[in-house]
């Protein structure tokens, strides 16, 4: 899992940070991190109960760890599939160089009416 999961970062904190501008980056990432750490610390004591509960004696190829974190990645895709994120910051950066180029232009075209007015 961790071998699929490496790559998907970056995309993941950039998906992040564009659908949460006005939130700096590093809270975001520092949210997302965090709330990683508690969920992998949570699985950590609840795959230990499991194997405490059932002993090291575990017959047949799924265990009850592989029935958790199937049901895991299923409950992460219901939400990730419709996901549509608006990418604010983008958005903002188009805004804001359209007014620079408005800015830019405007001048020229004064300049232009008052060479033809002379």
């Amino acid at each position: 899992m961790g071998f699929f999961f490496l790559p998907i970062l970056p995309t993941a904190f950039e998906c992040m940070v564009e659908c949460t501008y006005p939130i700096p980056e590093e809270v975001t990432n520092g949210i997302m991190l965090s709330i990683g750490n508690i969920v992998g610390i949570a699985m950590t004591f609840l795959w230990q109960a499991l194997i405490d509960a059932q002993g090291h004696e575990y017959k047949g190829t799924f265990v009850p760890y592989n029935y958790i974190q199937i049901g895991m990645i299923v409950g992460a895709g219901v939400f990730l599939l419709p996901f549509n994120g608006e990418y604010r910051r983008l958005d903002a950066e188009k805004t804001h160089l359209e007014s620079q180029r408005e800015q830019l232009i405007d001048p020229m075209a004064k300049s232009d009416a008052t060479i033809e007015s002379i």
